[in-house]
């Protein structure tokens, strides 16, 4: 495909040529194209086929599956035009897939962004608009991957499921998930993760991790750290059946990580040996700025800053949401402390799925509280561990049993 800019292959309206976003090199370089469109609609014919074998093979409801896919594409409509408006990385990417095909930031994800934008315009023959569209075909699928997972981990407790499902309707977790970029890609990883997880399909856990580095390359550490710590706990209750021989393999095993980290990966190394020195150093360096919250030594504090600030600031349509999100959040979470029960508790941490997903969300906070202090970032990155909160809280939430999806 020719790269052509002329406004005549263009559908956009005249006044939309006034739009600004992060800084275009050419001014209609956003544009619609008029093949973009005949693309995608192959490629949207070929979504709807494997999504009513998804329903078909895993037995769901057809409408709360649909609901669920349009509903987050409202949100891919509104991040769009969001996109054209307000400034953001997505435009940068696309600039630099279209014009000079490659990319040299620091940031090994980024650049792999570049190359997905890259793709997608030269072999897929898609453009701006329609590249929102292709990458929201993941992104619902993570939501739904992600839904029949914790669905069939739960089917052993007395679970609400239209509760469940609600939790999945999040307005702030659809719309920073539906611009074409990490967190899209990173929903569908950890969908698919789950997926193979609860199939027993280990072999193609190694796909998920694979699409997790390549756009959260710190993330897949996380992933594989908890994944370890899950397999000792349990090799160890099973074969070694001794707590001093537990207490071993977990130094044996952390001694070992922290050798290679420090050969292969200089950089991780330096983070964890001095985890709060560099994280206090990450966190202030641009709070006297607006959009930075206030943050301390203290993980407690830093942790529930960064899952639930802001929670009543109403100044602005965004923070609004947002605050109002964090209240929600907020009295979940004292509800299920509130509804606690010892039983289901027992219950939940017999299943391996849950201890991962405990483990994982604990590290991860900690780690991303240590090195974030910013609204914006925190208000985003966040909806990468917060299903595993939900995972963890709706048997305590739930008091009758409904109709399976």
């Amino acid at each position: 495909m020719e790269i052509d800019l002329n406004l005549k292959q263009t559908f956009v309206l005249d006044n939309f040529k006034m739009i600004h976003t992060g800084g275009l090199i050419v001014e209609n370089i956003l544009d619609m194209r008029l093949h973009e469109f005949f693309f995608i609609s192959i490629y949207f014919i070929l979504f709807i086929f494997f999504v009513k074998f998804i329903i078909k093979n895993q037995k769901l409801n057809k409408n709360k599956v649909f609901f669920l896919i349009s509903y987050h594409y409202f949100f891919i409509i509104l991040a769009y035009i969001y996109s054209l408006i307000y400034v953001n990385d997505t435009d940068s990417f696309f600039q630099q897939a279209y014009l000079f095909n490659d990319s040299d930031d620091m940031h090994m994800a980024n650049n792999n962004i570049v190359l997905i934008n890259h793709y997608l315009i030269y072999i897929f023959n898609l453009h701006y608009f329609s590249i929102f569209i292709f990458l929201g075909f993941f992104s619902s699928i993570g939501f739904l991957l992600l839904f029949i997972s914790f669905d069939e981990i739960l089917n052993k407790f007395q679970l609400n499921k239209n509760l469940l499902f609600g939790l999945f309707l999040f307005p702030s977790w659809h719309f920073f998930t539906s611009f074409p970029g990490k967190d899209a890609i990173f929903l569908f990883s950890i969908g698919l993760f789950f997926f193979y997880l609860i199939k027993k399909n280990f072999f193609y856990l190694i796909t998920s991790i694979i699409l997790i580095y390549l756009v959260r390359p710190h993330i897949t550490l996380l992933v594989l750290g908890s994944a370890l710590l899950v397999w000792m706990h349990y090799y160890s209750i099973n074969t070694l059946k001794s707590k001093v021989f537990y207490f071993i393999l977990f130094v044996l095993i952390s001694a070992i990580l922290l050798i290679f980290l420090k050969n292969f990966s200089p950089t991780y190394f330096n983070l964890i040996v001095n985890f709060s020195e560099q994280g206090a150093v990450v966190r202030n360096y641009s709070s006297e700025f607006a959009g930075w919250y206030e943050t301390s030594n203290n993980i407690f504090s830093n942790s529930f800053k960064y899952l639930l600030y802001p929670l009543f600031d109403f100044g602005t349509l965004k923070r609004t949401i947002i605050s109002s999100e964090n209240i929600l959040i907020l009295l979940f979470v004292l509800k299920a402390s509130l509804n606690y029960d010892k039983k289901i508790f027992n219950q939940m941490i017999k299943k391996k799925e849950i201890i991962f997903s405990i483990l994982f969300f604990t590290i991860m906070l900690v780690t991303l509280s240590n090195f974030t202090a910013n609204i914006g970032i925190s208000a985003r990155q966040k909806w990468m561990m917060m299903p595993f909160l939900f995972l963890f809280i709706i048997p305590f939430l739930s008091n009758f049993k409904s109709s399976r999806l």
